[in-house]
This record gives C-alpha cells, sequence and structure tokens, in this order.
C-alpha cells in the first residue's frame, strides 16, 4: 500500500497530526510519499488496476458522519488506466518518507494532545 500526502500544508495542526500517524504506518509496511511540488488534496484509490475511487471525502469522523461529501465507485472503467496514470506521475514527483521517520519530542508531544480531540478538527 502506498499513500501520498502534501509536503506543503494548508493548516500545520492537521499536518503535523498527519505525521503522528507516520512510524505506526511504516512499521505496518505502508509507503508514504509527500508530493512536493505544492499542496495536494486528491482522494485517489486504484486497486487490482480495475477498482477505483475519485471523491471529495475526508475519512475522518467529521466527513464520513456530519458532511455531504461524495464520491464514485469505478469498476472495470476505461478510466481507471488514467487515474492509475495520474497517480504514478504523482508518485514520480513526490518524495518517500524514510522508514525511520520520527517526529521531534515537542511535536509528539502536543499531537498527543491534539489525538485527544482529533475527532473535532
Amino acid at each position: 500500500m502506498r499513500i501520498i500526502t502534501p509536503h506543503i500544508p494548508d493548516k500545520k495542526m492537521v499536518f503535523n497530526m498527519t505525521r503522528s500517524n507516520y512510524p505506526h504506518l511504516l512499521k505496518s509496511g505502508v509507503k508514504i510519499y509527500e508530493y512536493t511540488p505544492g499542496f495536494i488534496h486528491a482522494k485517489m484509490l486504484v486497486a487490482d488496476d480495475d477498482r477505483a475511487f475519485v471523491g471529495t471525502i475526508n475519512l475522518d469522523y467529521r466527513s464520513l458522519v456530519h458532511h455531504y461529501e461524495c464520491g464514485a465507485v469505478l469498476y472495470g472503467a476505461p478510466c481507471i488506466a488514467d487515474i492509475k496514470e495520474d497517480i504514478d506521475y504523482t508518485l514520480l514527483v513526490s518524495q518517500e518518507v524514510p522508514k525511520d521517520f520520527r517526529l521531534g519530542r515537542i511535536t509528539a508531544l502536543f499531537n498527543a494532545v491534539l489525538n485527544i480531540f482529533s475527532t473535532m478538527l
């Protein structure tokens, strides 16, 4: 599994909270990339080259329960190849997060406190 996140944040607090999940994900074998040319806000997924999802939905409590966001699930559609091509290009212009990624102690402590309120952010 590969995940692409922004390297340039729009909200510093959310950016640091996102990064606080990196060590656990990296230990689980997930490859994480940060998109370096600018901010990225896309929500796309391709699985097995014949299934895809494209939408506006963030995978957090507020988006899934309180917001009216939408997404399209595609199966066997010809456009899935284009979506995969876009993701592959985005990976090329992104930097891989090293497996030994660590947050600074103050940032980690700050994020631990913020995680208490993460469902409201």
